[in-house]
């Protein structure tokens, strides 16, 4: 883990910024003095009863007037222009009209989108108080749409600033919820693509998928995104068309899990909700008709995926008891039963909180997966750390801990796979002078510490270029891809180091290594095999070693 944060410190800066940004955003709302100056305008209504006396009604309140078409609320306190400019209630349900004496200030309108119950609840009737009346009586007609049943709504005022931050922060639940997911969904998303070998591809990109469309689809079904997009009918179908298409990225999930994927009634679901966003969506440009109409066939085939599916994880796990199987059963079966719920709350009694519910459930199943996924990425992590650790073991000299004669055989055996792999490459082999009179003279502990010596000047001379092997007892050689330099420049690094550690007063032994250079293709592009290329390096070498010996004859 705190590798990973050091890795991905702006990553993780970003996340917490964002997260510190979203709480100090919200704890600033509730905390906010506008909310202190907005007014209830809750008493002093009444409306006239069939023989024309007042009942008086204090809101909220459920009103009960099944014998006239309509419900006409008067306020009794004349309101003058001093107070505050905008009114806010809800009662779109019934084609709410607000009247300052005669003058309209609201009157709902859908826009030739007939929204169901649900929707309707989310309208935010707001009227603007008129400034050129010195006093007025305020008054509000409701249309009798459901037996004569009103249920009214509080009536508040303040000024446009009070009256949108008190909305803000009562839609706080879902706008949380909505925003985590959102960033969520996003980061899982980048995560996945940038390393889709250690997230497991498919299944966590699917997973970032529906955190987006379950994120978006809970955003704009906010009255806070309605009210300030002024219930723009684009950011109804945005809802709409999210909503319907959340169970294809769950599902798609759920397909890639385990051996899932042998299972054909799960891709023919997919294939149903894809048939069923396309009709609906021809119904609708038609006028047959609309979205909200056709809704409890969405919720249907929900209620359908969610039994199907929880059966055949059932039935998998039963089979395999596979952990993540496991896994996605509990989290699934946990959504199910959470979000079924809600569906069936919503047509069976028009739960008004159904939106949170059903986000709560969504978001339940996300957590657990998204555990079970990090808890997958880090044994990933661990697993490719030990391979890293076994790997280095098997092919590092425990002496001087350069590569060893293994891992030389397997990056020549990568290029002969590979034969384009590298365009040019230069191959070093060395070899210590007197390595044996050194070990016969002052114990094999000298010759160590001279071996120690050698690959330390060899990586100080081509380190930085290449990769340095000790192949034998006093055999060493370095590979360098793609050389900038010549063959005699490439040496001369060596000689310099060479030089450098000899003429330490401190170095214990006094060094000498014979060298031969060679470029994998000749100087017309040629390119050589492998066994030439070793040979002209080894050639090379030997040819130094004698001048040498010749030297000091």
């Amino acid at each position: 883990m705190k590798r990973f944060i050091s890795k991905h410190k702006v990553e993780c800066l970003l996340t917490c910024l964002t997260a510190a940004a979203i709480i100090l955003f919200f704890h600033g709302l509730t905390a906010s003095p506008c909310v202190n100056q907005l007014e209830t305008l809750n008493d002093g209504w009444y409306y006239l009863d069939a023989g024309g006396a007042r009942v008086p009604v204090t809101l909220p309140q459920t009103v009960r007037v099944p014998d006239a078409d309509s419900l006409t609320l008067y306020q009794e306190t004349p309101i003058s222009r001093a107070i505050p400019t905008m009114l806010s209630t809800r009662g779109a349900k019934y084609d709410l009209s607000i009247y300052a004496d005669d003058e309209l200030l609201y009157q709902y309108c859908d826009c030739g989108v007939a929204r169901n119950d649900a929707a309707l609840a989310n309208v935010i009737c707001l009227a603007e108080l008129p400034d050129h009346l010195e006093s007025f009586t305020l008054s509000m007609n409701l249309r009798n749409t459901g037996g004569g049943v009103y249920h009214l709504s509080q009536v508040q005022i303040g000024s446009w600033e009070t009256i949108i931050v008190y909305i803000l922060r009562d839609n706080i639940p879902a706008l949380l919820l909505a925003m985590l997911m959102l960033v969520l969904g996003a980061l899982l998303l980048v995560a996945a693509l940038a390393g889709r070998s250690v997230t497991a591809g498919p299944s966590t990109i699917y997973l970032a998928i529906f955190l987006l469309v379950c994120g978006l689809w809970s955003l704009t079904d906010s009255p806070v995104t309605q009210l300030v997009c002024r219930f723009d009918l684009r950011v109804l179908s945005i809802n709409l068309y999210a909503f319907m298409l959340l169970p294809i990225p769950i599902s798609c999930y759920i397909l890639n899990v385990g051996d899932m994927k042998r299972r054909g009634s799960i891709r023919a679901y997919i294939v149903l909700c894809l048939v069923n966003v396309i009709a609906q969506s021809l119904l609708a440009e038609s006028g047959a008709r609309n979205f909200f109409q056709m809704l409890p066939l969405t919720h249907g085939l929900m209620l359908l995926g969610i039994c199907q599916q929880n059966g055949l994880l059932l039935l998998e796990y039963r089979k395999t008891r596979d952990r993540e199987i496991g896994t996605t059963l509990a989290a699934y079966s946990t959504m199910g039963l959470v979000s079924g719920t809600a569906i069936i709350l919503y047509h069976a009694a028009r739960f008004a909180g159904y939106q949170i519910l059903f986000l709560v459930g969504m978001l339940l199943f996300v957590m657990v997966l998204l555990g079970n996924t990090v808890s997958r990425i880090l044994r990933v992590l661990r697993d490719r750390a030990e391979v890293a650790v076994y790997r280095r073991l098997a092919e590092e000299d425990k002496l001087t801990m350069l590569q060893n004669r293994r891992a030389f055989d397997l990056f020549v055996q990568s290029l002969e796979q590979k034969p384009e792999a590298e365009q040019n490459a230069a191959l070093i082999f060395m070899d210590v002078n007197d390595l044996k009179e050194l070990n016969d003279h002052k114990g094999h502990a000298a010759g160590d510490g001279l071996l120690i010596a050698v690959a330390r000047c060899i990586e100080r001379a081509y380190g930085s270029l290449g990769y340095c092997y000790r192949i034998g007892g006093d055999e060493f050689c370095v590979i360098i891809p793609d050389p900038k330099e010549s063959e005699g420049k490439i040496l001369s690094r060596l000689r310099a180091e060479e030089k450098r550690y000899n003429q330490d007063e401190k170095a214990a032994q006094h060094i000498s290594i014979a060298a031969g250079c060679s470029y994998l293709r000749a100087p017309d592009g040629t390119k050589k095999t492998i066994s030439q290329w070793k040979a002209e390096a080894d050639r090379e070498m030997y040819l130094d070693k004698m001048h040498k010996k010749t030297e000091n004859d």
